[in-house]
């Protein structure tokens, strides 16, 4: 009997490519290819690539190379948005045999069947349509222990420094039925909980059901763990979402609603759409409404146009709040985007110093947010294991450790936190 040949995928990047690196696998699986790690030799190496900043395609550029060292003679295959950027470059990087865009991911599997016959390593189309919507999938268990469940691709908005749209097209969601049937099957296979992805998963829309409309089905699903909205935009969230979530607690408290910036100048030329006192108005809403909620945040720094006493309300701005945790990104220059050509770029160096700031401030938030856990109850989906340590992250998005003589991986346990060590909360089974 043929061996069967073997396939790794590297995926760099956002929850979308996540979410479509599981369907890529779980489609592999399904048409008997081997699917191995990538710190294994393959056969075939698919690289899910980013190119949302200057940063993720050297990520992505690294992935190529990390590829070639461990499976010298594979065939690689390079897909995703730096693909979609720069496809003449991505082909000319050593090593690489096929380049895949965004439109045609959907139909990576086919290509690869067609290994053989394929002439040209270089599939690009001309849009984006209904048709290139590339599903999230039901994965095997031993890769993960969430599940992604991309519900919405694509968007709209025209933020000036964001080259997503021109990568990813207008947005474009997933119907309904379709969500809730793969949910069920994730359900079915065991998963607790259902991360709910997409490029702007707040602009869901398919036919009159909007975001709130499709996580009111999702929970009505018989055996539903839980379910993980990933971040949404703060104009695009609403009461009736808020309540739901206060309301259900199958529903993690956690909300990632990215800011940006606090200067209004600033989001004005970051062509945001909202203002700082729309901003607060929702985040006091959340706060004041949701028990125990986590809430994180986006901000870039060194936008153009971004002076010191900027950057200084903006600092400021996410000292007084509660966050729970501050994604920080530098500003990067993306050739196409509106904001490239601005006047009063901003100097790396001094880009590098605000941003080193603000991610102390993330450590000393996130410090002082765990504390704030200490003798609760919390829930928690152990994940990893190590030595009877098992790993975790509760409902709203703490890592917990417990020690454990029986094996709770994969398990949804309810967890008392004892106390804090190396910015991890440990704790005892409750139960």
């Amino acid at each position: 009997m043929q061996d069967k040949v073997k396939v790794s995928v590297i995926t760099v990047g956002c929850k979308v490519n996540q979410a479509e690196s599981d369907s890529i696998i779980d489609q592999l699986i399904e048409r008997g290819y081997s699917v191995v790690d990538k710190r294994d030799r393959a056969d075939i190496v698919i690289i899910n690539s980013c190119a949302v900043t200057a940063h993720a395609e050297a990520k992505s550029r690294g992935a190529i190379a990390f590829a070639r060292r461990v499976s010298p003679n594979s065939k690689i295959f390079v897909t995703g948005c730096y693909s979609q950027k720069d496809p003449i470059a991505v082909k000319n990087i050593k090593g690489v045999d096929y380049v895949i865009d965004n439109v045609k991911k959907s139909k990576l599997i086919d290509i690869i069947d067609n290994i053989n016959v394929v002439q040209s390593k270089v599939h690009i189309a001309d849009e984006f349509n209904e048709s290139c919507f590339i599903k999230s999938g039901l994965v095997h268990r031993k890769f993960r222990t969430r599940a992604f469940l991309k519900i919405q691709d694509g968007c709209n908005f025209s933020c000036s420094y964001c080259i997503v749209p021109k990568l990813r097209g207008r947005s474009r969601a997933r119907p309904v039925e379709d969500c809730v049937e793969e949910a069920k099957k994730m359900v079915e296979a065991g998963y607790k909980e259902i991360v709910l992805t997409g490029v702007n998963i707040g602009s869901y829309k398919y036919g009159k059901n909007k975001l709130v409309d499709l996580v009111k089905r999702l929970i009505e699903i018989e055996g539903i763990g839980r379910i993980r909205l990933s971040s949404i935009e703060p104009n695009l969230i609403n009461d009736e979402l808020i309540d739901l979530v206060r309301a259900d607690n199958r529903i993690c408290p956690h909300f990632h609603i990215p800011l940006q910036h606090a200067s209004d100048k600033i989001l004005t030329l970051m062509n945001r759409k909202y203002g700082i006192e729309d901003y607060d108005k929702i985040f006091n809403k959340i706060y004041d409404s949701v028990e125990n909620v986590c809430i994180g945040t986006d901000v870039i720094v060194g936008f153009p146009g971004e002076a010191v006493s900027d950057f200084e309300y903006l600092y400021d701005y996410l000292k007084g709040k509660p966050f729970s945790y501050i994604h920080v990104f530098s500003y990067s220059n993306r050739e196409g985007t509106p904001a490239a050509s601005f006047d009063n770029q901003v100097e790396p160096r001094e880009i590098k110093v605000r941003s080193q700031k603000i991610q102390k401030l993330s450590r000393d938030k996130r410090s002082e947010f765990m504390k704030k856990q200490i003798g609760k109850a919390l829930n928690v989906l152990f994940e990893k294991s190590e030595d009877g340590k098992y790993y975790g992250y509760s409902e709203n998005y703490v890592r917990v450790l417990v020690k454990s003589e029986i094996n709770i991986k994969d398990k949804l346990l309810s967890v008392r936190a004892t106390f804090m060590k190396d910015e991890i909360l440990q704790g005892e089974l409750i139960d």
